[in-house]
């Protein structure tokens, strides 16, 4: 191994990758930073845009700067668009619109036309090594990273704000944004806080910023008319340096660089392949623009959690794969202080790793660390809520990015909200009255995804296919989302849990079961379980399992409240409603076997564990409510079946291990007796139907014959009611009294 030492740097020893200080024609016109890797014959941005990588057009003429005072920094007022950009110290920066068009290069090598690669990296090598004072601008990604080990880092700059940053060539990119601002953050003034509506409608605001500015902290206008009411929707801005630990900054995001280094890059570049496509969070062009400039730019919860994100797909790296992969643990704990830090100053960025983290956060299936998560969505909510990311934004005095990605963030959080509560049995946060965020279009997603920034290299088409699929999916897992808040509202509440009318609510219930299927059938087929990907996962899994889940939610509901009093005495709503849970479970039952190896390696929702959990529960309620002695061994059998597939498949599938612990473990302990639950054999080869085949075999409630268990007048209709459930001794842990 090489040892490098500061000496080697001083003295220039070491023999370090350069690049060429004559940018390629691609790079030339986008004006960026053209990157050569040694042995590669293209350039980096070509090699990922796939685009030619030649020389063939002679660069520009250079204009002559203007001399310095004193031999500083060049004033803002004699500044050249052609003179070199005097790099400042990172600052953390998220979300970013579209790059702006940056200067020239410093140097400008003016060559012949159609010279080869090699000719041109010869001669930019015998410049560099001519012009010292130029290579620490220049320094190739790994070289950077090899500065941060030697204990270099960039000495931050005072705090300003953005739109007094003077001396930097074209606009401020940053410039007009509400919720990514490098150095403020915001929170909205709600209509019932002390900051009087009336009032704030008369201050006298620039025409230009829309704010009101004054020595402490400035009040932002960002729509001139709230829902047409005569007055206006306000933020107020402050510094981050007023805010709680805002010196800790830099010494946060080399914490959680120094848990991945020096693999952060190539773990971006899994995020972009496996997580981006189908839960669009971030601006992929404007993340990638400037996390090529520097890791220190990202603010530090954000970088953790796409970390800590790819880490699951690890091994879908060839380089990365016979390495031994970084410990999740300690990144999952310099995260906790980091997510703690970032609350002071509410951004959007704070709101993206709380969702990421989210989706990555395992969890004891015997002993579920529910609090944190529900809190941890709590928190999510709470900053969204500062932030406005429950009010419409498309009107507002923002820049266009920003609105598409607020109301991706809005509907993300209005997902996670849902999905948390129906998972955990909590109450809805998120409430219509509160909400006037607009449906998702194709045309919130203009900025998520870019033709610059290509994952990996693949054909135009074959990029555009996968995120036009996963902009899709997006759209219409918040869909479904709707559909079940508003069946989790009119069943689940504290007060609608009160009516067990079986008749009634399956009346209640009927538009829903049309709500369903109206949205299933408005899946397109790029969205289809068979669709298959060349060399590419599959990850359409959990939005098809989702809408089982919705469909579960709602049935077994209504299969509870015949196991209540009153009893119903309406057989046609009965077999109707056993006939439609039979359906479903079959074909929940037939969808999970029948996932493929890309569907289980592909990015599964975080409420994957809880669905294949549920569904096993649901098949036990079913079993518990049976109205034959058939249709209860045919449960029964499915039951074991299904525990038998999941325990099978859970090897290479963390989601489905989470389930058979949870189900063995937790929910049918204590009931294996009563409900002749065995994974070793069938039960009675002898049954009819048989549940062989769960992909073809489709049957009718009908068939389970004469309702022998529905005898009597009086009572519910649950066979474990009249049974006396014994407590297995094997299962039975002693207490110190017992031991004596």
């Amino acid at each position: 191994m090489e040892i490098i030492t500061p000496l080697d740097y001083q003295t220039n020893a070491r023999k370090r990758q350069r690049r060429s200080l004559r940018p390629c024609d691609a790079c030339r016109k986008r004006k960026t930073r053209c990157v050569i890797k040694d042995g590669d014959g293209d350039c980096v941005h070509c090699q990922l845009r796939i685009t030619a990588c030649t020389f063939q057009h002679d660069p520009p003429e250079r204009q002559a700067a203007n001399s310095t005072t004193s031999g500083g920094p060049m004033a803002p007022s004699m500044a050249q668009p052609n003179a070199p950009t005097v790099p400042t110290a990172p600052q953390p920066i998220l979300l970013l619109p579209p790059p702006q068009p940056q200067p020239p290069e410093a140097v400008t090598i003016v060559l012949g036309k159609k010279r080869s690669r090699k000719e041109s990296r010869d001669d930019a090598r015998t410049l560099i090594s001519d012009t010292p004072s130029i290579q620490s601008s220049y320094l190739s990604t790994s070289e950077t990273r090899a500065s941060g080990d030697s204990g270099y880092h960039p000495q931050h700059s005072s705090v300003v704000m953005p739109e007094l940053v003077s001396g930097l060539a074209g606009p401020n990119p940053l410039h007009g944004t509400l919720g990514c601002m490098t150095t403020r953050f915001s929170e909205l003034y709600g209509l019932g806080s002390d900051m009087e509506p009336i009032l704030m409608r008369h201050r006298p605001y620039d025409p230009v910023t829309h704010e009101f500015s004054q020595e402490t902290h400035a009040i932002r206008r960002v729509l001139e008319r709230d829902e047409g009411q005569e007055y206006p929707v306000t933020f107020h801005l402050a510094g981050d340096d007023k805010s709680v630990d805002s010196d800790l900054t830099h010494s946060l995001v080399e914490s959680i660089e120094d848990c991945v280094r020096p693999h952060g890059p190539s773990l971006v570049e899994l995020f972009w392949r496996h997580v981006q496509p189908c839960y669009p969070l971030l601006s992929k062009e404007a993340f990638a623009t400037v996390y090529s400039r520097s890791y220190r730019y990202i603010p530090p919860a954000l970088l953790g959690t796409v970390y800590l994100s790819a880490l699951r797909w690890w091994t879908y790296d060839p380089q990365l794969s016979i390495r031994t992969p970084p410990n999740a643990a300690v990144l999952r704990d310099a995260l906790q202080s980091t997510l703690m830090s970032s609350y002071h100053r509410p951004k959007l960025c704070s709101i993206q790793a709380c969702l990421l983290l989210l989706q990555c956060q395992p969890e004891d299936p015997l002993n579920p660390d529910h609090t944190f998560q529900w809190g941890l969505t709590c928190q999510a909510l709470a900053i969204g809520q500062c932030l406005g990311l429950h009010l419409d934004a498309d009107s507002w005095a923002i820049p266009q990015w920003e609105r598409n990605l607020r109301k991706r963030l809005s509907w993300a959080l209005y997902m996670q909200d849902c999905w948390t509560a129906v998972a955990y049995g909590r109450p809805l946060h998120i409430h219509a009255d509160d909400w006037t965020v607009q449906d998702l279009t194709p045309a919130d997603f203009t900025d998520w995804d870019s033709e610059g920034y290509l994952p990996t290299p693949g054909p135009d088409d074959d990029r555009k296919s996968i995120a036009s699929t996963g902009m899709n999916q997006f759209i219409l897992m918040a869909r479904l989302t709707k559909i079940l808040a508003a069946v989790y509202r009119e069943f689940y509440t504290a007060r609608t849990s009160r009516e067990q009318n079986t008749v009634v609510l399956f009346e209640k219930a009927r538009p829903f079961f049309d709500m369903l299927n109206t949205w299933y059938s408005s899946m397109p087929p790029t969205l289809q379980m068979n669709v298959v990907y060349q060399r590419k996962l599959c990850f359409h899994g959990f939005l098809h399992f989702s809408y089982y889940g919705v469909a579960m939610t709602l049935l077994r509901r209504l299969i509870r409240s015949t196991a209540l009093p009153p009893r119903c005495t309406d057989d046609r709503v009965l077999c109707e409603i056993r006939q439609i849970a039979l359906q479903t479970a079959q074909s929940a039952i037939s969808f999970v076997t029948s996932l493929r190896p890309d569907h289980l390696e592909a990015f599964w929702y975080f409420t994957s564990p809880y669905l294949f959990s549920l569904l096993g529960s649901f098949t036990t309620l079913l079993l518990v409510t049976s109205l034959s002695s058939q249709e209860h061994h045919f449960w029964q059998e499915t039951l074991n079946s299904y525990l038998w597939n999941l325990r099978m498949m859970s090897k290479s599938h963390e989601p489905m291990q989470y389930a058979v612990n949870r189900l063995e473990g937790s929910i049918l302990r204590g009931l294996e007796h009563a409900l002749a639950v065995n994974l070793n054999e069938p039960l009675n080869d002898k049954i009819n139907p048989m549940m062989s085949n769960y992909a073809s075999d489709v049957y009718q409630y009908t068939d389970f014959g004469d309702w022998d268990l529905a005898g009597g007048v009086n009572g519910a209709y649950d066979i474990l009611s009249g049974i006396a459930v014994q407590p297995d001794p094997a299962t039975i842990i002693p207490t110190r009294e017992d031991l004596g």
